[in-house]
């Protein structure tokens, strides 16, 4: 995220005074976000708007953010069920591919049971991950 804030703020720099001082004062503190509209694609619309970034400029500044928080997406996550069964099901399932997903095929007795069938062994999987709560966010 420090990357990128220092990327934005740097841009910004190029964007024309009128502009710098909306983006630089209490405005992006009282714009209010709403999925999916944050203070991030505000910038980089009037970044790309007053052509500061190409869109090509917009991609490469993604990827690279992408690529520094690969897991990211696991934060997404909210329901501590969805949890296990998105993220660690299927990366137990990528680590051990031998782990096959059971059904009323493999056995006429599954009914949700169980996670995983592996030489006739029913595995349950939990997951669970650690948050720390009342951390603030940054801001320019």
């Amino acid at each position: 995220m420090d990357n990128l804030l220092a990327e934005l703020k740097r841009l910004i720099s190029q964007l024309p005074q009128e502009v710098q001082n909306k983006l630089g004062g209490n405005f992006l503190d009282e714009l209010r976000p709403i999925y999916p509209f944050n203070k991030f694609e505000y910038i980089i619309s009037h970044l790309i708007a007053y052509k500061i970034i190409s869109i090509h400029d917009y991609y490469n500044i993604r990827a690279s953010y992408l690529n520094r928080n690969k897991y990211l997406y696991i934060f997404e996550i909210t329901a501590p069920r969805r949890f296990g069964e998105y993220w660690a099901q299927r990366h137990l399932n990528k680590i051990v591919p031998q782990l096959q997903r059971p059904s009323t095929l493999s056995d006429p007795d599954y009914s949700g049971e169980y996670d995983f069938w592996y030489n006739g062994i029913k595995i349950e999987v939990k997951a669970s991950r650690a948050v720390k709560r009342g951390v603030k966010s940054r801001s320019f």
